[in-house]
Parts: structure tokens; sequence; C-alpha cells
């Protein structure tokens, strides 16, 4: 049910429990190695897939080639500088709101290295890394085979979700009903002849900082994913229902209903409030005895 620690191969780490886990085989031989708590930082990184999910947080002394940020809470992009890489310039997704913002910020951060020794030429400095500003509804490239779709997350400031899919080619519709001689014979006939399609396959989701309200809003784009990253700030329905309104964050008790309604879709908890230290949370969700729940904590 919950990850497992996962050893540093490096004294660089800043983060020193960093936790890994493994995606179901039916989805992909990936990794999931991060940490997140809310109001201090999150991090995931994918190594199978070259990918960091939010970098508030050194979880991996890589540099990973994709990077993607949810929104500009420090939380979630503080150690963005330390990512940066000249022979390898990372393609970093963001917000298109937090660009510029982000932009000023490397470049401040090079000026802070170096002590100010620099002429700042903005023609001539480089950031190491290409700044990609996306929106709603995007629908991106990354990978020979690989595309992310841009939710709209409902937060305190501009904060995406993202959704990953894998191209697959597959038979199209109109041929599924051959069998594979059929298909050999009309192959013989005209070679040039395309039976199949480029197809997008639903791998998994991470949502940014959010309230449970995008579950409805894409309710058919989300459900279609086998495995949803989401934040769950809160527990304590209790004490913390009106915090969680007022800060647009997840509470559990809000969650709830999709999980139990979506058995076939395993939800990644993360993004836990510090009220709450890692034995309570995991006794909450132990006593809750969800098959589709993985408290990442």
């Amino acid at each position: 049910m919950f990850p497992v620690p996962a050893p540093s191969r490096s004294e660089l780490l800043c983060s020193n429990d960093v936790l890994s886990w493994k995606f179901p085989t039916s989805i992909g031989p990936y990794t999931l190695l991060g940490r997140s708590r809310a109001a201090d930082a999150t991090s995931f990184y994918i190594p199978e897939l070259d990918m960091l999910l939010d970098c508030g947080c050194l979880v991996t002394v890589a540099r990973p080639l994709y990077v993607f940020i949810t929104h500009g809470h420090l939380d979630h992009c503080l150690d963005i500088t330390r990512l940066l890489s000249k022979p390898r310039p990372p393609q970093v997704f963001l917000p298109i709101s937090a660009v510029q913002p982000m932009k000023d910020f490397i470049e401040k951060s090079h000026i802070l290295r170096t002590a100010g020794r620099i002429d700042l030429d903005p023609q001539k400095l480089t950031l190491d890394c290409e700044l990609i500003g996306v929106e709603h509804d995007d629908l991106l490239s990354f990978r020979k085979t690989m595309k992310v779709r841009v939710f709209d997350m409902d937060h305190s400031v501009p904060c995406c979700g993202f959704g990953f899919y894998e191209c697959r080619k597959k038979l199209k519709k109109e041929y599924q009903h051959l069998t594979s001689q059929d298909i050999a014979n009309m192959r013989r006939v005209d070679n040039n002849l395309e039976l199949s399609e480029d197809r997008l396959c639903p791998l998994f989701a991470f949502m940014g900082d959010t309230t449970p309200i995008i579950f409805d809003r894409y309710s058919v784009e989300l459900f279609q994913f086998p495995l949803i990253i989401v934040e769950c700030s809160f527990i304590d329905n209790e004490q913390h229902a009106e915090r969680a309104s007022d800060v647009k964050h997840v509470i559990w008790d809000d969650l709830q209903r999709f999980v139990l309604q979506h058995p076939e879709i395993i939800f990644v908890l993360i993004h836990f409030s510090q009220q709450y230290n890692s034995e309570q949370i995991r006794d909450f969700f132990r006593q809750s005895n969800l098959p589709n729940v993985v408290p990442f904590i």
C-alpha cells in the first residue's frame, strides 16, 4: 500500500526522505521516486521517462530532460535552477503565466551564483533550459512516443495538471473484425494500404494543487487514466474542512466518493499537510482499507 524509502546515491541530495513506488506492470515499467508535503516541497522523478514532476526539492542527482511544473508556488518549483544544464538543457513545461517570472528567477539566480560579477546582457544570457508555456487543453508532444494534455486546476494561483499518453499504432476500427489471414491478403493486394492508426493510450495523470471540482469538470478525460496522482492535503474533516476550502486544497472527505466510484483506478495521494505526522496518515488509510489508494508517505 505504501511506498518504500529510496536509498540515496549521493550526499548532495537535500531530501533524505525520498520514497520509491513501482507502477503496476499493466501501466508500464515505471518508478515514482520523490517526496511531497504541503508547504514544504513536492518533486517526483520517473527515471524510465527521464521526467520530473514539479521540482520543489532535489530528489535525484540526475538532470531530467523533461520537467513539468504545475504552478509557481516555491514548494513546487524552487529547485529549478539546480536542474539546468548547458550540455543537455531540459524542456520545462509550466503555466504560460509563470514563464516570464520563472525566466526572471533563473536570471537572478545566475547573478547570485556569480556574486554579481557578471554583466547581465539579455542578448547573451542563456537559460540552459527551454521554458514552454502551456494552457488548458493543450496537447503537446514530448519524447518520440508520448504526448501530454494540460488540465486547468482549481487553485489560488494559475495551476495545471498533466495527463500523459503513449502513442501506439492500433488497427483501425473498420479492420478489427478481420483475421490475421484477411489482413495478410489485403496487404498482398495493396502494399500501401494503411491498416493502422495512431492512438493515444492514457498512462497516468499528475494533478497540481487543486480542489476535487476537477473530477466533475474533467469527468470524461481524467477517468480514462488507470492511475491518478492527486493531492490530499487534509484528512481530518472536522478540523480542516473550512481550511481546505479557503486555501483551495483537497480534503479526503471530498475526494473519497471519486475513489469509491472508480475502483479500477489507482489514486496515488500526495501533498499531505504537515499538521499530520506520517504515522497518523498511514494509520488513517490502513483503517480505510481501500486497495486502489496509495498514500505517498
